[in-house]
């Protein structure tokens, strides 16, 4: 119960700073796109306090440290061919940490949600180097 207690201050204070974050990174892949001429929609959030604490319960293996999409993105995509341009403008701007692509294991009889997820950092950012971000990339039917 002390770690919840530590996750839920730690995260009062980190909040502003992840929301700062999530701005630069989505700014910065909103003007790409539009430099490129790709169309994509482009949604953020950082997650919320009652969200974090029940991950950190059910999944015991997490710290307040290891939890990945503290601040997370979706970045959808009209067309299944605009997946490979985006995915080289995400991994171009990017610093990429783990990449899963969730279709990529499917059996051709299975269907399910396949979007790509992204765990990234802005190692160019000296404001936010030390931050992750979850980006998921995914087309309007995935979604």
């Amino acid at each position: 119960m002390d770690d919840l207690q530590a996750a839920r201050q730690q995260w009062q204070k980190d909040e502003p700073r992840y929301q700062a974050f999530l701005a630069v990174v989505s700014t910065r892949l909103s003007g790409l796109l539009r430099d490129r001429g790709l169309h994509a929609e482009i949604a953020g959030r950082t997650k919320s306090l009652d969200s974090l604490l029940k991950k950190l319960l059910r999944k015991p293996d997490h710290t307040y440290r290891t939890i990945s999409d503290k601040a997370g993105v979706r970045v959808t995509v009209r067309y299944a061919r605009d997946i490979a341009p985006v995915r080289s403008l995400i991994e171009g701007c990017l610093t990429v940490v783990k990449v899963e692509d969730k279709g990529a294991s499917l059996s051709p009889d299975q269907f399910t949600y396949q979007g790509i997820h992204y765990d990234a950092k802005l190692a160019d950012d000296p404001a936010f180097s030390d931050l992750q971000i979850e980006i998921q990339l995914c087309t309007r039917a995935q979604n």
